[in-house]
């Protein structure tokens, strides 16, 4: 007597299964009665290109490096005449404090400052630190003074903080809040970018500046005849 073997059915099974029309994956797309359309023949569009600028070098990053000092009140906080280079990326230490931050990319310009937390590691609440819309209001202005601020394409996108957590078996666990933090994310023309554009602001007592992460090449725009997008 032939037999077949159980694994010869189960493929049999499974092809029977695939080619069964209610078991394929629809593609059709359905939209929204609300969807709107653009006209490709009436539109405007618009491209966008980065990586435009000039490369810096030692000199002209210390003169984009130096208002963003003054403004933080940490002119004195780094070693500007010796900075440690890895890659394109220029690092500057602080003799103050070791988990302060200063670095500089001269390929895309990104620019990171952190005056560290050497003020700020006692168990206790920094006093008086800047919350809701007036932390926005006080990261706009630093912002402004700085010319970094981009209203056209520049949205918030968080308002949070920097906390210390500390345990101990008399009195439990305690949070402290160190920092009020404020991230501005880009849009063009209504459309969120994703990836590497960000501006981060980490404001102390009072709104008091103490970082800055600045993320923001510069954008070229130009824009694109309906022509040139149909066939």
């Amino acid at each position: 007597m032939r037999t077949i073997a159980p694994y010869t059915i189960i493929l049999f099974f499974f092809i029977a299964s695939c080619n069964n029309p209610e078991n394929r994956v629809k593609s059709k797309i359905s939209y929204s009665q609300n969807t709107l359309f653009p006209d490709y023949e009436q539109a405007s569009f618009n491209t966008y290109q980065t990586g435009l600028g000039s490369r810096l070098n030692k000199t002209n990053a210390l003169k984009a490096i130096e208002p963003l000092l003054r403004l933080a009140n940490a002119e004195k906080y780094f070693d500007l005449l010796k900075p440690l280079e890895e890659g394109d990326r220029l690092w500057y230490q602080s003799a103050k404090d070791p988990s302060a931050v200063l670095n500089i990319d001269l390929r895309s310009g990104d620019l990171t400052l952190n005056k560290g937390m050497i003020n700020y590691r006692m168990d206790e609440s920094t006093k008086e630190l800047a919350k809701g819309d007036t932390a926005i209001r006080l990261a706009k202005e630093y912002l402004q003074k700085l010319n970094f601020l981009d209203e056209k394409n520049m949205v918030v996108a968080h308002i949070g903080g920097v906390n210390m957590g500390l345990h101990n078996e008399h009195e439990g666990g305690r949070v402290f809040e160190k920092f009020t933090t404020v991230r501005f994310d880009r849009v063009l023309n209504r459309i969120p970018v994703i990836g590497h554009s960000r501006i981060i602001l980490q404001l102390a007592e009072k709104g008091a500046l103490h970082g800055v992460i600045w993320q923001w090449s510069p954008l070229v725009e130009t824009p694109v005849k309906a022509e040139q997008l149909l066939p």
